[in-house]
């Protein structure tokens, strides 16, 4: 589980920086993801998996789960995300240009 673990931070992190938002559905990660698979760039894991580990870093508070209407949940790194890759949401934030979700 830990390498699955290692995966999805480096997943997660991949994501926001090469789309420039500041948080993530499970839709929008799911199609990065596979891509990057097809591409060679992430290693194969089970979506189930994948989506277990997004919840258990919820519950580690290293993601926040922001709701939109009923059904559309947007996670948001929290400032122990960042301190996992060594920075700072500001400076991600500033260094980035990242504005919108």
């Amino acid at each position: 589980m830990a390498r699955t673990r290692d995966l999805v931070l480096e997943l997660i992190f991949a994501y926001l920086r090469e789309n420039e938002r500041r948080g993530f559905t499970y839709a929008g990660l799911r199609r990065y993801y596979y891509r990057g698979v097809k591409q060679g760039r992430f290693e194969r894991a089970e979506w189930h998996t994948i989506e277990r580990v997004i919840r258990r870093l919820s519950e580690e508070g290293l993601l926040k789960r922001v709701w939109y209407g009923r059904n559309k949940v947007v996670f948001v790194p929290t400032e122990h995300f960042w301190r996992e890759f060594g920075l700072t949401p500001d400076g991600w934030v500033v260094a980035n240009g990242v504005s919108q979700y």
